[in-house]
């Protein structure tokens, strides 16, 4: 009988250890990863309460203390295990770059993403439905972010996006906008790619005085004077003289024209002094409240590495602008002087320009697309942690204004938390 009671006792008390053991899918491989970031790969043999005994296909039996442990993943089917290194597709395989696939954050799988130009978070609600923050390191302007997955069928996934924002500290937060577009994704969690559409706006009810992204506001050209487009609103004909032995450049240093020529310079101090000028202006400078544009997205990633993957990453917005049609022509007598190269002197002259004159809005627009792309190359560091680098640019075509580019490299980190 006393034997009896000590075999039941001893069972008691070793039942949860035998549990646990059972707890673990025989034949199958996990991802122990501790709380430095450290990760071992392999099949889990027994654990005890206090430690785990794990096989790995580099060391061999190994124990880790389980207060060392931060968690212990099951590498399901679709992802990657290379002997000792382990491809996540995890928290961090649910974006891009900057926008995201189809695919859900699952639960467990918050993570944040820090840009050099501020920080986001992305928590999952379910298995289905994610919400996010992302803002500037001042918290202005600030955003909501909701993903919410419409449909998963094998390797193709559909989702609808949302981004609510508004301008925070910056003007009281009285403007805003949003982004709202549908995303299907073609493929697992390590190598997909995804074509989105949708569209944006931002408002400035308020602040029809504001700064803030006046070129984009504006109705009408960004500049004052074109020496090709009579259409423009102060246009400047073409120099009647010869230009091979003169100069119409500007003349730097002490009482120099600062980046004008000469001819536009005696143009401005004519409308100056005339107050014509101001008045001008005061007339071309309306503003849109609202402003309406097209989004599109052609997205992918895939593995180039045991811890690497590469990203395309893209964006296509697209808006029609108003345009200033100038029903009126005026004419200004100005006199200016000009450099002759061959005399070495300065030779004076007289000009009538034709500025235009009463600009009303008319139905006519203009295409204003900006492309910009963003190649990058993410490193899995651990199934917690990433870094991405992207060789990242725009691309601005405007009908009006032509056509200008420029590179724009950023860097970024991602933890799961």
């Amino acid at each position: 009988m006393k034997n009896f009671i000590y075999s039941l006792i001893f069972s008691l008390l070793t039942l949860p250890f035998y549990a646990q053991e059972d707890s673990y899918s025989s034949g199958k491989q996990y991802v122990v990863t501790r709380h430095d970031g450290g990760e071992y790969i392999g099949e889990i043999i027994s654990d005890d309460g206090r430690e785990i005994l794990i096989i790995t296909k580099s060391i061999g039996k190994l124990y880790i203390r389980k207060s060392l442990i931060s968690s212990i993943k099951l590498i399901e089917d679709g992802e990657i295990s290379y002997d000792e290194d382990y491809k996540t597709t995890g928290p961090f395989t649910t974006r891009y770059y900057f926008t995201n696939n189809a695919l859900p954050v699952k639960k467990n799988e918050n993570y944040a993403l820090i840009h050099l130009f501020g920080p986001e978070i992305q928590l999952s609600v379910s298995n289905t439905t994610s919400i996010g923050i992302m803002s500037s390191w001042i918290a202005s302007p600030i955003g909501v972010v909701l993903k919410q997955q419409l449909l998963a069928k094998e390797s193709f996934h559909l989702s609808l996006g949302t981004i609510m924002g508004t301008s925070g500290y910056i003007e009281q937060g009285s403007i805003f906008g949003g982004l709202h577009w549908l995303t299907a994704t073609f493929g697992d969690r390590s190598t997909n790619i995804s074509f989105s559409g949708g569209v944006g706006y931002i408002s400035w009810p308020d602040v029809t005085n504001s700064s803030i992204m006046e070129n984009q506001r504006r109705i009408g050209e960004n500049y004052g004077y074109d020496f090709n487009d009579q259409n423009h609103p102060h246009y400047v004909p073409d120099n009647p003289y010869d230009t091979t032995t003169t100069s119409l450049y500007p003349t730097w240093g002490w009482g120099g024209y600062y980046g004008y020529d000469r001819r536009e310079q005696a143009l401005r101090d004519e409308l100056y002094s005339s107050n014509y000028y101001n008045n001008f202006n005061t007339e071309v400078f309306q503003f849109n409240d609202f402003q309406l544009a097209s989004l599109f997205s052609i997205s992918a990633i895939t593995p180039i590495g045991k811890k690497a993957s590469f990203i395309f990453d893209s964006m296509i917005i697209s808006r029609n602008k108003k345009q200033l049609v100038y029903t009126g022509v005026k004419e200004v007598d100005i006199d200016y002087t000009v450099f002759n190269t061959i005399t070495g002197m300065e030779d004076s002259y007289d000009q009538t320009i034709l500025v235009g004159t009463d600009p009303v809005i008319s139905d006519q627009t203009y295409n204003h697309t900006t492309l910009i792309f963003m190649p990058a190359v993410r490193f899995s560091k651990s199934y917690e942690k990433a870094f991405q680098i992207s060789l990242a640019g725009f691309i601005d075509i405007n009908e009006l204004n032509g056509t200008i580019s420029a590179p724009v490299p950023t860097i970024s980190w991602l933890r799961k938390f």
